[in-house]
């Protein structure tokens, strides 16, 4: 029955987009933060989490609103976030942001851009990056 009450919550506080009503939802709780920050483009309601589950909130808000500002609250998600919103912005210039893994960066954003160019920044992959844009 905790389940469903749990369920119930999380159900409620997002139909009335009151992230309050997470507090009472149980296991729902984090999916319930995580709903409401990303509805009311507030990530500011990541505060509500620590470590892990605070990197994985700011991860999921700045994607979803593809705002790559929140990226540096990422924490351990960062350079998956500046990877994401590099490819989903097909925009190179964010590749540089990352601590590593740069030249996979360049390389995916080249073969969403389709541009050959791109391949010269992709380090390790950049053979790769020629061959894929050949075909």
């Amino acid at each position: 029955a905790g389940d469903l009450k749990d369920i119930c919550y999380f159900q409620i506080a997002k139909l009335k987009a009151d992230e309050r009503l997470c507090e009472k939802a149980g296991d729902e709780r984090k999916a319930c933060y995580l709903d409401i920050a990303i509805y009311k483009k507030n990530p500011t309601i990541c505060e509500k989490f620590k470590g892990g589950e605070k990197d994985e909130c700011y991860y999921a808000v700045a994607v979803s609103l593809r705002d790559e500002n929140l990226c540096e609250k990422a924490g351990k998600e960062k350079n998956k976030c500046y990877t994401d919103m590099a490819m989903a912005k097909k925009d190179e210039t964010l590749c540089e942001k990352l601590r590593d893994d740069k030249d996979f960066c360049y390389y995916l954003v080249a073969s969403l851009k389709k541009d050959k160019q791109l391949c010269e920044r992709a380090g390790k992959f950049k053979e790769k990056c020629y061959e894929v844009l050949s075909r």
